[in-house]
This record gives C-alpha cells, structure tokens and sequence, in this order.
C-alpha cells in the first residue's frame, strides 16, 4: 500500500508472532491533539482536513479490496 495518509508496515509476522513494524512518522497523534487541546475547540478547518485525509485512506484502502477493523490516531 502507498498513500500518504497511511503508516507504511515495513514487517509482519507470520501467525506464531503478533507484532508489525511500521514506519517511523514524525508528529503528534489525534488522541494528543485532543489531550492538549482540553477545554479548548480544535479549529474547524484542521478538524475537515483531517477528517479529509481520513476518508481518503479509507476510500483507498477499499479500493485495494481492503476491510478495516479500527482506526487509531
């Protein structure tokens, strides 16, 4: 998979061995933006960009034939 909006998996094991090693990507995750941002509101436009980015994975992921179970941030 290439898309920018989703972490590339480097490495997966086989069955015996439940662990991933993905890329290193450098920022801050959406549960840290939401901590730090406390009683403060995210503005309106990084929340559409992000849920933007969001339903772009998901339409590629799809696209690939790819179900999802969860999505983090």
């Amino acid at each position: 998979m290439n898309h920018p909006a989703i972490v590339r998996v480097i490495a997966y094991p086989d069955k015996s061995r439940p662990y991933l090693v993905t890329e290193h990507v450098e920022g801050q995750s959406l549960g840290h933006l939401m901590s730090r941002s406390g009683s403060e509101r995210v503005a309106v436009g990084r929340v559409l960009a992000i849920g933007r980015q969001l339903c772009e994975a998901l339409a590629y992921l799809h696209g690939e034939g790819i179900v999802h179970r969860d999505l983090t941030g």
